[in-house]
């Protein structure tokens, strides 16, 4: 669990630094703008991430990865891609290659793994960090729609990115809450177990449990 958050820590500090860098480089005003921005919502990202791995280091982190092994080698490869494909002087770099760069950036975060830790976060906070996640995944398919040279291909794929974020938001929920209430189903609730008796250690704060029994409830 451990290398897994630091494959993540990694991940957003690379994309910290390279929104930051397309920002400086980039030669559409409105585009830096967006990658200044995009810099700074990956630092928050970074963030999150980091006060995992303090939590984790405390014995606070129930572990939600369940091949370990498989997701740090698909982490590591992936990032290997990028900063292989990535140049170091971004200067060089078109605009519409930033954004190409940029979208193949946010692919990875698509793994089921990074909302089930976005659990994690914090008590009650999942559901604003995962906006804060669509607005970061929305404003550079809106900067893809915008500013990229005239291309159907490139939009298209923009909005696949979008729509693929939703549908894994989507189906995140399918597998752990029912369909009519809304309430956790059995795998929601014992990993909610988990991560409230984490969360009450973490904060030291108490945490209680309430069973109720509805008759002919439908």
């Amino acid at each position: 669990m451990r290398e897994i958050l630091d494959q993540f820590t990694e991940f957003d500090t690379y994309a910290r630094d390279m929104y930051r860098g397309m920002s400086e480089a980039a030669r559409d005003a409105r585009l830096r703008e967006v990658f200044d921005q995009m810099s700074r919502e990956e630092s928050t990202h970074l963030g999150w991430w980091e006060d995992l791995v303090k939590a984790w280091e405390r014995g606070l982190v129930p572990d939600v990865v369940n091949d370990t092994e498989a997701l740090e080698a698909k982490l590591k490869a992936l990032l290997a891609e990028l900063r292989e494909s990535t140049p170091e002087d971004l200067a060089v770099l078109t605009d519409d290659e930033m954004l190409q760069a940029a979208t193949r950036l946010e692919f990875y975060m698509l793994d089921p793994v990074f909302s089930e830790l976005i659990d994690l976060v914090g008590p009650g906070s999942s559901g604003k960090h995962r906006d804060a996640y669509q607005r970061h995944v929305d404003r550079l398919v809106s900067a893809i729609e915008e500013g990229y040279s005239p291309d159907p291909l490139a939009s298209f794929l923009a909005r696949v990115l979008r729509e693929a974020w939703k549908q894994n938001q989507e189906l995140s929920l399918h597998a752990t809450r029912d369909p009519l209430t809304g309430l956790h189903n059995r795998r929601g609730l014992m990993s909610h177990f988990e991560q409230w008796t984490a969360w009450a250690e973490r904060y030291a704060r108490p945490v209680a449990v309430v069973l109720a029994d509805i008759d002919d409830f439908k």
